[in-house]
């Protein structure tokens, strides 16, 4: 995770259900909404890019819970 001036860079990999096995993803969250991605299947809207700003999100979530109790 990367603060960027105009939003959040996150890049991960995520599980591929083929024999690829992974993907790299990378998106740019601003203000909670996903603006851009890019991934290594060569899509720019992927499941993988999706997959990765869920876990982001919950992530995001699960600290805000903790830090509320």
């Amino acid at each position: 995770m990367k603060d960027a001036p105009e939003g959040r860079i996150i890049e991960g990999l995520v599980p591929a259900k083929c024999i690829v096995g992974f993907h790299k993803v990378r998106i740019k969250v601003t203000n909670s909404k996903m603006v851009e991605s890019e991934c290594s299947c060569g899509s720019t809207l992927c499941p993988h890019a999706v997959k990765l700003y869920l876990f982001y999100m919950a992530h995001v979530k699960r600290n805000e819970n903790s830090v509320k109790r």
